[in-house]
């Protein structure tokens, strides 16, 4: 996939860096993975592949995010429940770990201009191109 992506160049839309572009998609704060993962799908074109990827990529895995904490926070009900809250805190403590180490190993990759695939989000993304 590496040899037909553009290395260089500017959004139409913003006029950003791709690279900086492509960080944009994983920043997990305030939703601004998600603004910008939907901006770049939408505006675009079909050939600017690296970018297409780093923003389906950063989108799904905020969308992972929102699905592990909603079951988490369902789960952690239940266990807060039952007196076992150190429990509720290792779950809490797992899910943004992860979710954190995610989004810093996409934003490296996304500067240096690297596609790298997250485990199963990358092949799902790779087979949506």
């Amino acid at each position: 996939m590496q040899n037909q992506l553009q290395d260089s160049g500017k959004t139409s839309t913003l006029q950003l860096d791709y690279k900086l572009a492509g960080l944009l998609c994983y920043v997990p704060f305030a939703f601004i993975n998600v603004a910008f993962s939907v901006l770049w799908l939408a505006t675009e074109p079909q050939t600017n592949r690296r970018l297409r990827f780093h923003a389906m990529q950063g989108l799904c895995l905020a969308a992972i995010a929102i699905i592990v904490t909603a079951v988490t926070s369902g789960l952690s009900a239940m266990l807060f429940a039952i007196g076992a809250w150190q429990m509720v805190h290792g779950l809490y403590t797992l899910e943004g770990l992860a979710l954190l180490a995610g989004s810093i190993i996409g934003m490296v990759n996304a500067y240096n201009g690297v596609c790298y695939k997250l485990p199963y989000i990358g092949d799902f993304v790779e087979k949506r191109l």
